[in-house]
Formats: C-alpha cells, sequence, structure tokens
C-alpha cells in the first residue's frame, strides 16, 4: 500500500481524543464512542438524517451524520492533534489509503491538506498549527436534498 503524505502514516497509529465513529458504521456506535470517551453528546435533527456531536474532554469534536435507516453516511472531525483515520473511515480506510493508484481517483496534496475524491469516498484532511480536521463521507450515501457542502 502507498502512503499519500508523510504525516498520514501519524494519522493512522496516533490517536488523541478518544470520540471516535466509524463511516458507513451503524447510528449506535455513537452512544459507545461517547461512553468510551467521556464525552458530551447533542444531537441535531434535519430533515434527513441527524448530525451527532461528540465533544471530548480535551476537546476534540467528531460530528457523524446518521441517515433515517441510522447508517453514517459522513463524518467530520476537528483535534489538537492526530486523529485515527483508521478508526474514523472504518472499512473505507484501505481505499482511502490506496487512493493513488485508484482508477478514476482525484487525489490533491499540499503542506497541510490532502484530498482524495473517488466515486464512493470523499476524505478532506487538514493539518494547520497542530489542528487535525476534516471531513468524510459517502457520495452514493448522501439522502436526498443533502449537499457535500452541508457536511461541516
Amino acid at each position: 500500500m502507498r502512503t499519500l503524505y508523510p504525516t498520514l502514516t501519524l494519522l493512522a497509529v496516533s490517536l488523541v481524543g478518544t470520540a471516535r465513529a466509524e463511516l458507513g458504521g451503524a447510528r449506535f456506535s455513537v452512544q459507545m464512542d461517547q461512553a468510551r470517551a467521556s464525552a458530551t453528546l447533542n444531537t441535531a435533527t434535519y430533515v434527513a438524517y441527524d448530525r451527532h456531536e461528540i465533544y471530548a474532554p480535551d476537546g476534540a469534536t467528531v460530528h457523524e451524520y446518521a441517515d433515517r435507516s441510522g447508517q453514517v453516511f459522513a463524518i467530520t472531525w476537528r483535534a489538537r492533534g492526530p486523529v485515527d483515520l483508521r478508526q474514523l473511515l472504518g472499512a473505507h480506510y484501505a481505499k482511502f489509503a490506496a487512493a493513488g493508484a485508484a482508477a478514476g481517483s482525484v487525489v490533491r496534496r499540499d503542506l497541510h491538506h490532502t484530498s482524495v475524491h473517488l466515486p464512493d469516498l470523499v476524505v478532506d484532511v487538514s493539518v494547520i498549527m497542530q489542528t487535525w480536521s476534516g471531513r468524510a463521507y459517502l457520495p452514493q450515501a448522501l439522502p436526498a436534498g443533502v449537499n457535500p457542502r452541508d457536511i461541516q
């Protein structure tokens, strides 16, 4: 497997904050993540989805977007330090890590950002002044009427 960007190796093995959720997973993981991290959980309800906001004591924040069937179709994060992309992306991590060689993939990299856009997976990662943030979503799983710009 080819590494996209040297700091992404750190993302895969480091975890700052224990607020976690998994892209493509089930909504029930939200409560498990909250309990595991001793975090605060708030839920905002929209027409086509719920946004579960997990706030960890160390300041890490994870937003998990679940459709009406309970599938997590998008996730965003912000933390002071590296996050565990293997945990956040779940079964989609291998696809993200191999994206440079994938047919139809668009990979953009610079000093502070890595973006991978595949037909079935979009991941944007930023590292600025030791703040790690990003978003990931499954384009084909977006509920009707939900625009990728809504995922922040």
